[in-house]
C-alpha cells in the first residue's frame, strides 16, 4: 500500500501513525473493482488497513460508508454475473472493434496547438501498444526506450519490448513482440515511432507527461495510463481492459499457438486466461491476427 500511495502522490507510509484517508481508500478499492479484481481481494485490503489502524490507535478508513460501498460492489457483481456481463477476476475486455473505435475517437477529438497533437500521438501509442502487447498499466508506465528493440524476419518487422519485474515474474524479463500491422491507422509500431519522434525522446521513459505549453516532461504514472484508456473507452473499462481485450480477441481469432499466453506472461495453467477463453466461448488459445 505504501508503494501504491507513493505512485499516486499520496503521502502515507505504513511506518507512520497517520490515519489512512477515507477518500484515498475509496479510490483504491473502486479502482480494484473496476479492474475486475475479486471481492476477496478487496476484503483483504479492507481487513489489512482496519488491522493496521487498530494497531496504531488511529481512525480506520473502513467506515460505514466504505462498508456500504463494498455491499454495492457485491450487488453489482452479482447482477453482472447473472446477466453474463462479467466473469469473476476478469476486467471488461476491449475487443479489436472497440480498439479501433477508441483510436477513431482519439484522432477525431478537437485539440489545440502542439500540446494537443502530442497528447493525441501519446494516447494512441499507449492504447495500441497496450493492447497488442497485453501490457499491465504499470508496465506501460515504466517502459523505457532502452528496453525497446526492433526486429525483422522474413519480410515482417516490429518491436520487442523487454519488461522487468512484472506482477507474476520477479526474476526474469518478459519479451513482448509487437508486430507491424498492414493498416497504418491501427499499427502499434507506427504509433510508437510517431510519438517518439514528435516528443523528441532519445532515451528514458517512453510515455511521459505533457504540459499545456507542449513541453514533454517526466514518466507518466500508472494512473495516467488508466485515465487515458477510460477517456476513450468509457467508464466501464480500465487500463486492464486492454490486456483483457488482447487475450479475448486472441481466443476469438481462433489461431493455434501459445503466443497470447507468452505475450501477456500468463502461464500455461493460468486460470485468468482460461476465464478469458470461457468468456469468448472458443476452446482455442490463440494469437491475434496481423491485420
Amino acid at each position: 500500500m505504501a508503494d501504491y500511495c507513493a505512485t499516486n502522490g499520496w503521502t502515507w507510509s505504513a511506518d507512520d501513525a497517520v490515519p489512512f484517508r477515507v477518500d484515498w481508500f475509496v479510490s483504491h478499492i473502486t479502482e480494484l473493482f473496476d479492474a475486475g479484481m475479486s471481492l476477496s481481494t478487496i476484503d483483504g485490503r479492507m481487513d489489512a488497513l482496519a488491522w493496521w489502524s487498530a494497531r496504531r490507535g488511529v481512525a480506520s478508513p473502513v467506515t460505514d460508508d466504505v462498508k456500504a460501498l463494498r455491499v454495492g460492489f457485491q450487488n453489482t457483481r452479482a447482477k453482472e454475473n447473472q446477466e453474463g456481463a462479467h466473469i469473476a477476476g476478469c476486467a471488461q475486455a476491449i475487443t479489436r472493434e472497440q480498439l479501433h473505435a477508441m483510436i477513431a475517437r482519439c484522432d477525431s477529438m478537437e485539440r489545440k496547438g502542439k500540446a494537443g497533437e502530442l497528447i493525441r500521438l501519446r494516447d494512441r501509442a499507449i492504447i495500441l501498444m497496450g493492447w497488442h502487447g497485453a501490457f499491465r498499466r504499470s508496465e506501460l508506465a515504466t517502459l523505457s526506450t532502452g528496453n525497446v528493440d526492433t526486429w525483422r524476419f522474413a519480410g515482417r518487422d516490429g518491436l520487442v519490448c523487454r519488461v522487468f519485474n512484472t506482477k507474476t515474474n520477479k526474476t526474469t524479463s518478459v519479451d513482448k513482440q509487437i508486430d507491424r500491422m498492414a493498416t497504418v491507422q491501427y499499427c502499434p509500431v507506427t504509433a510508437y515511432n510517431e510519438w517518439i519522434a514528435a516528443a523528441g525522446i532519445v532515451d528514458g521513459p517512453v510515455f511521459r507527461s505533457i504540459t499545456k505549453g507542449g513541453v514533454v516532461g517526466t514518466a507518466v504514472s500508472d494512473r495516467t495510463i488508466d485515465n487515458v484508456v477510460r477517456a476513450y473507452a468509457g467508464g466501464d473499462y480500465s487500463a486492464h481492459s486492454l490486456r483483457a481485450g488482447f487475450a479475448t480477441q486472441s481466443v476469438l481469432d481462433n489461431i493455434n499457438g501459445e503466443y497470447a499466453r507468452l505475450q501477456g506472461g500468463w502461464s500455461p495453467t493460468s486460470g485468468v486466461f482460461a476465464r478469458y477463453a470461457t468468456r469468448a466461448q472458443v476452446g482455442q488459445y490463440a494469437r491475434v491476427r496481423v491485420i
